[in-house]
C-alpha cells in the first residue's frame, strides 16, 4: 500500500474524515502556505505538524521526499508516544 492511501485510510480510522486526491494536495498546499504548526522534526525526512482538518484538531507526518503525508494520528497519540525514539530541535 502506498503512503497516499495509508495517509487518506488513517484519517478515515481515526477522525471519520474523508479526503479524496485533490483534496489531500489541498492540505500540501496549506502546508507550503505555512497554515500548519511545526511540532518537530523527526528525522531528515519527516516533519510533525499540528493542523486543522475539518474543524478537528490533527497531527500530520509530512514526507518531504515524497511531498505527501505519511499519516495522521490524534493529538493525544502524539502526547503519549514514547518520546524518547525522537531526537527535538529547537
Amino acid at each position: 500500500k502506498d503512503q497516499h492511501a495509508h495517509a487518506r485510510e488513517r484519517l478515515k480510522l481515526r477522525f471519520d474524515i474523508y479526503l479524496n486526491s485533490n483534496q489531500m494536495q489541498e492540505l500540501v498546499a496549506r502546508l507550503r502556505k505555512g497554515e500548519f504548526t511545526c511540532l518537530e522534526k523527526q528525522s531528515r525526512r519527516v516533519t510533525v505538524y499540528a493542523m486543522t482538518i475539518q474543524d478537528q484538531e490533527v497531527v500530520g507526518f509530512y514526507d518531504k521526499n515524497t511531498h505527501q503525508f505519511a499519516t495522521f494520528i490524534t493529538p493525544e497519540m502524539y502526547a503519549a508516544r514514547d518520546k524518547t525514539k525522537y531526537q527535538y530541535h529547537e
